[in-house]
């Protein structure tokens, strides 16, 4: 919270001064502030506002970037086709402008929101588009949400063999580079899987492990698809 008021602060100071470049960069590191806190309307109000400061700036990479975190924004929020439709936007201008990182991100997010609407097809070819971006660029980190998405995909298709081997790998990458927030949804989506092929008490083992982990989790998908996962594989004991 008081971080947050001396980016407000900031903000209130960038605006007197009439520097558009500064009030974007400002509004964008508020954003990210509410988003930690929950906020996610205030993020997308935050967002909104330097979405149309980089545009009167005709800066294309940051009206990109800003595109991105709205979908990631609305795809917290369960608004899908929206989220669908900034991160499909978000991820042509990243391409276009040459922004590799952001190409690779937007995938990521891009083919998590195809996951949660059921085009799971869509969000395997996807989830592989970015893993080779990210492989490109050494982004070890980025690639384990891909990873995931990934196999979740592959387990909508009915690929439960390729599934357990990716969101496997996910978990191995995910403990070597110790990202204890990014663990609760890996068991959860292990755990799943496990439960499609018929391994109930290893896909228990996994669930209890998720729900440990997810009491320290901030995301809300993240705990959503934990719970999700203990319910189907309890039900199935």
């Amino acid at each position: 919270l008081e971080a947050n008021g001396a980016l407000e602060t900031g903000l209130a100071a960038s605006r007197q001064l009439a520097d558009p470049a500064l009030t974007r960069l400002n509004l964008t590191n508020l954003a990210m502030g509410q988003w930690r806190l929950g906020r996610i309307r205030d993020t997308i109000t935050h967002l909104e506002d330097a979405l149309e400061l980089s545009r009167s700036m005709n800066d294309r990479r940051s009206e990109a970037e800003c595109k991105a975190r709205l979908g990631q924004a609305y795809n917290s929020l369960g608004e899908l086709r929206r989220a669908l439709r900034l991160s499909e936007e978000a991820n042509r201008m990243a391409r276009e402008t040459g922004f590799t990182r952001l190409h690779g991100s937007s995938l990521s997010t891009l083919s998590q929101v195809q996951v949660r609407l059921g085009q799971f097809s869509e969000a395997v070819t996807t989830a592989r588009e970015a893993l080779v971006v990210f492989d490109a660029l050494d982004e070890i980190q980025l690639s384990v949400d891909a990873l995931s998405y990934l196999a979740r995909g592959l387990e909508g298709m009915g690929h439960y063999d390729e599934a357990l081997a990716r969101v496997t790998e996910a978990v191995t990458r995910c403990e070597a580079l110790r990202m204890p927030s990014a663990l609760p949804l890996l068991l959860a989506c292990r755990a799943d899987v496990l439960l499609r092929t018929g391994r109930v008490e290893d896909a228990l083992g996994c669930v209890v492990q998720a729900l440990a982990e997810a009491v320290r989790s901030t995301d809300a998908i993240h705990r959503a698809f934990v719970h999700l996962a203990a319910a189907r594989t309890y039900f199935a004991l």
